[in-house]
């Protein structure tokens, strides 16, 4: 499988074995394959060349995300996977950086014309290893009913760090 990572910067998707990953960022590092301003259209890569683009903490940087979108479908190939994680509006690291531009909810990507929605997950603290167990609590009980705990439930628990969705181009 082909993947594409966007804005993979210095922590490349890994995927599994014998996947071709390819990385792409505006920084140079040891990670990056093809070095690219995801602000500028077109991006270096054929059409349909892609079975899988990973958008991991990315699309809130950018300019125009819509043309991003569409620059992924463009490079997808039918059937492919669009795997975007991005901070949850709640949490305070949407906010602390004034590198983001935009700010989203989990099913802010749920309607994207030419994909199907697989899957929405809320995470509420993937980094926490003092918290792990409570952490696997609360993500698994937001993730029951993501509309409820994105609209009340996510106030009381201290908001949601980030939020997955996972498309399949159609």
């Amino acid at each position: 499988m082909k993947i594409l990572d966007l804005g993979c910067g210095s922590n490349k998707y890994k995927g599994r074995r014998g996947d071709e990953v390819v990385g792409a960022d505006i920084t140079s590092t040891e990670s990056v394959d093809v070095t690219h301003d995801l602000n500028r259209f077109p991006y270096p890569f054929k059409k349909e060349e892609f079975d899988m683009v990973n958008c991991s903490h990315v699309l809130e940087h950018l300019d125009n995300p819509k043309k991003t979108i569409e620059e992924i479908r463009r490079v997808l190939k039918r059937d492919g996977v669009l795997r975007i994680v991005i901070p949850h509006f709640s949490s305070e690291s949407a906010y602390n950086t004034k590198a983001h531009k935009h700010f989203y909810g989990a099913h802010a990507f749920s309607k994207l014309e030419g994909f199907k929605t697989e899957k929405i997950s809320l995470h509420w603290s993937p980094h926490s290893q003092k918290l792990k167990l409570l952490n696997k609590l609360i993500s698994f009980l937001a993730n029951l009913n993501t509309f409820y705990a994105e609209r009340y439930w996510c106030y009381y628990v201290g908001g949601f760090f980030e939020a997955e969705t996972i498309l399949k181009k159609l």
